[in-house]
């Protein structure tokens, strides 16, 4: 992620969002784990993405180069 963004985001399983959400801080660093890479992908997408303010669907639509 380095090559993108000064910043590591957090990405968490789909399983783990509520333990995320209600965990007290001191157990939610127990999920702090590094993500399947091989899962991962990584496509250009629009700058909708760079206000707040739209919350659509369409923010994670592959801008085709």
């Amino acid at each position: 992620m380095a090559d993108l963004h000064d910043r590591m985001p957090l990405i968490l399983p789909a399983e783990s969002y509520d333990d995320w959400l209600t965990a007290p801080a001191s157990e939610a660093s127990s999920l702090l784990l590094p993500y399947n890479a091989v899962v991962m992908r990584r496509c250009e997408v629009s700058s909708l993405v760079n206000s707040p303010k739209n919350d659509s669907p369409e923010c994670i639509v592959p801008v085709v180069a």
